[in-house]
């Protein structure tokens, strides 16, 4: 989900990474990144796919249907989603879905913002986005096992913000989940739903520019 992280890249920062390596690749959502580039890594609202899909339980699958549902080979989920384009778009964005008592999501599109997002919910957009999935389950999901195996870690200094109503806070222990794939990471929840830039930005700046 390409909204789900960020790359702070600037050249001209001396890196403080804790661990020197820097041929290590560093992979997520299908990109793979030169960390020669990288000098700090803030992710959003996400862990690892391989941690997606392990972790996995009944309640992840209902509350993040789309992890599943998205992957179907084409044009099942793309053909569903088209003819109910209104309803799927209002479930991406957390809005009137079952499990969002406590998520802030909807309050953080007005309707002018809600519109225009909405008029680009085209049916190629609809298709990139099932083969985003489809690539995390197939390329994202072999990369990540693979890493694993061989013991590669991102060397990176990394932060990790999630909100605090979301369902990353529901059903992972993100830290916990992300010490597997590296040594240098740090993080926090943030006061918001799963749309963190949207629902806090001041509280996401404030932990970004400590981080930095």
């Amino acid at each position: 989900m390409l909204h789900s992280f960020m790359l702070i890249v600037n050249q001209g920062l001396n890196s403080r990474s804790c661990r020197s390596g820097p041929n290590v690749p560093f992979h997520t959502n299908g990109f793979i990144i030169d960390p020669k580039a990288l000098h700090r890594i803030i992710y959003t609202s996400i862990v690892s796919t391989f941690d997606m899909y392990s972790l996995s339980t009944r309640e992840f699958s209902k509350a993040l249907v789309q992890w599943y549902f998205f992957t179907q080979a084409p044009p099942l989920p793309e053909n569903m989603i088209i003819n109910d384009r209104a309803e799927f778009f209002r479930y991406s964005l957390h809005i009137a879905r079952y499990h969002s008592e406590n998520d802030s999501s909807a309050e953080a599109f007005p309707k002018e913002i809600y519109d225009e997002y909405y008029r680009l919910y085209t049916p190629e957009v609809i298709h990139a986005i099932c083969e985003e999935y489809r690539a995390g389950e197939t390329v994202d999901l072999v990369l990540d096992e693979a890493d694993l195996k061989a013991g590669k870690k991102i060397t990176t200094e990394t932060l990790v913000l999630w909100g605090a109503d979301g369902l990353v806070e529901r059903f992972f222990e993100p830290l916990k989940c992300w010490a597997k794939f590296g040594d240098c990471f740090t993080g926090h929840t943030v006061p918001c739903g799963h749309f963190i830039p949207e629902e806090a930005p001041i509280p996401m700046l404030e932990a970004v520019l400590k981080f930095l």
